[in-house]
């Protein structure tokens, strides 16, 4: 054992001194900043576009052409619809005042309804808006909404924006659950979920969940991002570490064959699937070390770039229709260790090539083309209905989008992907070893 640790320990040296590690550890900063800065650069973007257009075309001139076109057109109950936009002219409301909205809906009541609401609009009295929505209401998810706002004393404004985000979301889910019927379903399950876990956070005063911050398409740019906005969005970074593991992987063996180095290591009285193992150790530890070290400058350099408002979010799920507090650090590395399994797929891949061939630019250049066009062409045989596509490498080593559903395939669990990576990973190791011990020095 003090042997195999003594050639790792050799293989690192070797690693470590040449100039292509360090410019690939200096890759991993900057991966860790540039992240970050492209963020940055979006929401100040986003920030700067909204601040065009608000400037550019205001609510009140929306309200003056819609009050133009009315008279024009004078579709049925348009009188008192001109009479609701010319309040909101009067009273200055913007497009997220609740009296807009209101507004937009007064011509669907019938005449004594509409000239309520038109009071409610000119008074800003948001409860009497509620007590109307709540008698004329379609559906009891609609009505528990305005309800609930009454109850807990929840208005409309800006003030509550948090509050009214969760409930508008919790009317969705209650009017899909009535929609979705008796039959249980997964569509059902996670309506059901939704609501337990908006309750959760209404009652606990819990407004943000990293859990919603997962997805980079749920960010939103235009009220700034916090913390875990951004932090949560880092394990996809992992893929530059299975780049970097490729070109160390590619390297490893074959390197050794075309520099003829390979000789010094063959005459120590160390069998040859020693070296090989000593190696491939070596590799997949320093994966795991760069992904460790990957998530530990991401903190600082999220912090630095956006702050470290938010840093104590809980990441709130439901399990068994119970809500679960996991701290969202936690999670973080969950989802980074789970995304490592492609780093550890593509380096073992790499380092079979680099066993059977002499050419590290080869085996570098396969590792990478594959890890690439693999996916690509995955995806096109899914959309072409080639289930059996689902055996391929490719198709199982995003872990993180198989557990949480999104797999291009039907029915993909993730006991599945691990058979089928593991399936193959005992391939590229046997495919190694037996290039490696059976080739000619």
């Amino acid at each position: 054992m003090a042997r195999f640790f003594g050639l790792v320990k050799n293989e690192y040296i070797k690693i470590l001194k040449k100039l292509s590690t360090k410019i690939l550890l200096g890759l991993i900063v900057i991966s860790a900043f540039g992240l970050s800065l492209i963020a940055l650069v979006a929401e100040k973007t986003s920030q700067a576009e909204m601040e065009y257009f608000s400037d550019d075309y205001s609510a009140v001139d929306e309200y003056e052409e819609q009050i133009s076109w009315l008279e024009q057109t004078k579709p049925e109950g348009y009188e008192i619809q001109i009479k609701a936009y010319q309040a909101l002219i009067d009273c200055d409301a913007g497009y997220e005042d609740w009296r807009c909205a209101a507004a937009e809906e007064i011509s669907e009541l019938d005449a004594a309804q509409a000239s309520e609401l038109l009071i409610y609009i000119k008074t800003n009295d948001w409860r009497g808006y509620c007590s109307l929505k709540i008698r004329t209401a379609s559906s009891e998810s609609e009505k528990w909404g305005y309800q609930y706002r009454l109850d807990h004393g929840i208005d409309m404004s800006e003030k509550f924006d948090k509050q009214n985000a969760l409930i508008d979301k919790i009317d969705e889910a209650k009017m899909g659950l009535e929609y979705a019927g008796s039959e249980e379903s997964a569509e059902k399950s996670a309506y059901e979920d939704t609501v337990t876990l908006g309750m959760y956070q209404l009652e606990n005063e819990i407004y943000e969940n990293t859990a919603d911050m997962t997805n980079i398409m749920n960010m939103d740019l235009r009220n700034g991002v916090r913390f875990f906005n951004v932090f949560m969005q880092t394990p996809m970074l992992v893929t530059v570490i299975s780049m970097i593991m490729i070109i160390i992987a590619g390297g490893s063996v074959a390197s050794e064959f075309h520099q003829g180095t390979i000789k010094f290591l063959l005459i120590n009285p160390v069998k040859r699937w020693k070296i090989l193992m000593s190696k491939y150790f070596t590799v997949i530890t320093m994966g795991y070390i760069l992904t460790v070290l990957l998530f530990v400058l991401c903190i600082p350099a999220v912090g630095i770039i956006h702050g470290f408002a938010g840093i104590n979010d809980p990441y709130l799920y439901v399990a068994d229709g119970e809500v679960q507090s996991m701290n969202s650090f936690l999670y973080a590395v969950r989802a980074f260790a789970i995304a490592s399994v492609e780093t550890v797929v593509m380096a073992t891949f790499a380092f079979a090539i680099s066993s059977l061939i002499r050419s590290s630019a080869l085996a570098v250049g396969a590792g990478v083309f594959m890890m690439f066009a693999g996916n690509t062409i995955v995806m096109v045989l899914s959309q072409l209905g080639v289930d059996w596509a689902r055996y391929f490498l490719f198709a199982n080593t995003d872990l993180l989008a198989i557990s949480q559903g999104n797999s291009m395939f039907p029915q993909h669990t993730v006991g599945f992907a691990v058979a089928v990576l593991i399936a193959h990973m005992a391939v590229f190791i046997l495919t190694a070893w037996d290039g490696f011990t059976k080739k000619s020095v």
